[in-house]
């Protein structure tokens, strides 16, 4: 056999196994509506432009089922960077970093 063979209710790889894997274990559940797992991908989602900020906040969602394939138009996700700790990220902090 070549290859990985994965199961699970969510996957994700990169940072997102460490920033957005845990977000999924706490919120998600198997009968989240569409809606409701759309909010919880764009909180993922959002999370990790957080932690790279020179990402592109840009996203398309696709949606599968037994109908067929959707793909949304490209969308820019809605941030917030006003926040005291984007500001001044390194205040409080001890060390050469």
């Amino acid at each position: 056999m070549i290859g990985v063979h994965y199961e699970d209710d969510h996957i994700a790889t990169g940072f997102g196994n460490h920033l957005a894997r845990p977000i999924l274990r706490e919120e998600w559940r198997e009968d989240l509506s569409f809606e409701e797992d759309f909010k919880l991908l764009e909180k993922c989602m959002r999370n990790l432009l957080y932690r790279d900020r020179s990402a592109v906040n840009k996203l398309q969602i696709a949606k599968t089922t037994e109908e067929g394939l959707t793909i949304s138009q490209p969308y820019s996700l809605k941030t917030f960077w006003n926040s005291a700790a984007f500001q001044n990220p390194t205040v409080g902090t001890v060390g050469s970093w």
